[in-house]
Parts: structure tokens; C-alpha cells; sequence
């Protein structure tokens, strides 16, 4: 009778060890398996390759503004998840555009705007304001810089009215260009 407990110990511990593998096999596949066909919904959640370039992203975007007295620009997790969800799909569609597209083939198709997409994930939150991407860049330092170099980019920056940006840095070793990166603008509606 002595073993009889013992084995329901046993199975209890196999038990839980099993629900936590599927558990976690089930939360790897809703990170993963996140369909990037038509327009987001704003749900989608991606993982960046390494928040610390993103960080330093705002850190280096917040100096520049500092030395043209502007006030920084605040780390916002919606303009985050709307970065990270835009880089993921030029990753997955292979494509370089602001729009997001979805790919048959050799075709790429817009699905929505732009400001859509940001706006499926800061619903009423925020005002969506604009965008940077990039791609090819291995520091957050060189992107920044190559962002300053464009014109169109370097306003993105430094508009005043932008209070809240999200950036995401995406790595894939099977993609065209590697890194990804995107700056995503907002402000109080």
C-alpha cells in the first residue's frame, strides 16, 4: 500500500509537467502563429529581438531632441506593438514599405494605410502621427544616424507636436535585410 501513494505522486508530478509543456507550447504557437494576412487587428503581440536597441532607439531619439529644446518623446506600448507587428510583416511578406502588404506569389498587395495599421493598435488612445522603418542597420546608433541623414525621417523626429513613439527592432538571419526597424509617432487626440 506504501507504493500505491507514491505512484499517484508521480503521476500528479507527470501530470504537471505535461501541462506546463503544453502550456507553454500553446503560448509559443499564439506568439508565433499570428496570422499576418489583410490589416491587423491590434491584438497581435511580437516579441523583439532585443529590447535594449529599442531602448536605446529612445534614448538616442530623446538626445537629438534634447540639443533642439524639444520636449522627449514618451515610450508608448501601443505604438510599440504596432512597430513591432509592422516589421514582422515586411519580415514574413518580404517586402520595404510603409503600408503594410501582403504577398501571393510575386505580387505584393496594399492592405491598408499606414495609419490604419497604427490605429488598430491605439485605438482612442492616441492620434497616430508617423512613421520611420529601416532596414540593414546593425546598432541602434547607425540607424538613428541614417534616419538624421533623410530629410522626411529626421522631421518625424523632431516634430514638436509628437509626444509618444514605439520602436521595434526585429532580427531574422532568413530575411532579405536582417534588421528591421520601425519608429511609430503618436500624440493626444
Amino acid at each position: 500500500m506504501s507504493v500505491y501513494p507514491f505512484a499517484k505522486v508521480q503521476q500528479f508530478i507527470f501530470l504537471g509537467i505535461f501541462l506546463g509543456i503544453f502550456l507553454s507550447a500553446s503560448s509559443f504557437t499564439q506568439v508565433f502563429a499570428q496570422s499576418f494576412v489583410g490589416c491587423p487587428t491590434g491584438d497581435e503581440r511580437i516579441a523583439s529581438s532585443d529590447e535594449s536597441y529599442e531602448e536605446e532607439v529612445l534614448r538616442l531619439v530623446n538626445e537629438i531632441r534634447a540639443k533642439k529644446r524639444l520636449k522627449p518623446v514618451i515610450l508608448n506600448a501601443s505604438l510599440t506593438w504596432a512597430a513591432r507587428y509592422h516589421a514582422k510583416d515586411m519580415i514574413v511578406d518580404n517586402y520595404f514599405e510603409h503600408d503594410p502588404h501582403d504577398r501571393k506569389g510575386r505580387r505584393l498587395r496594399k492592405v491598408c494605410s499606414t495609419f490604419e495599421k497604427m490605429d488598430f493598435f491605439v485605438k482612442d488612445e492616441l492620434f497616430s502621427r508617423s512613421e520611420n522603418i529601416g532596414a540593414g542597420s546593425q546598432t541602434p546608433k547607425e540607424m538613428v544616424k541614417d534616419w538624421m541623414d533623410s530629410p522626411g525621417h529626421k522631421e518625424n523626429i523632431l516634430d514638436p507636436e509628437t509626444k509618444y513613439m514605439g520602436v521595434a527592432y526585429l532580427y531574422d538571419a532568413n530575411s532579405e535585410w536582417k534588421t528591421y526597424w520601425v519608429q511609430c509617432f503618436g500624440m493626444e487626440n
